[in-house]
């Protein structure tokens, strides 16, 4: 993994924990917040590795659906 992408991996955990948390709303209570952030966290992962800022689209924009995508 890039130095690169690992930062960006970082700086938008925070989006990846809010989505799973947003999800877990819409949840029974018996799934585990943990399970969701595992997922919203490889839907990151995913996002990160195709990302092309050349493209002139937003990170945040580009793995929203990603994230959400890998939650649900």
């Amino acid at each position: 993994m890039s130095n690169t992408m690992h930062t960006m991996i970082e700086k938008y955990m925070p989006l990846a924990n809010k989505l799973a948390f947003l999800q877990k709303k819409t949840l029974p209570n018996y799934i585990d917040v943990e399970e969701l952030k595992s997922a919203a966290y490889l839907g990151l992962v995913e996002a990160a590795s195709r990302y092309e800022e050349s493209k002139g689209v937003s990170f945040t924009t580009f793995a929203y659906p990603r994230i959400f995508g890998a939650i649900k």
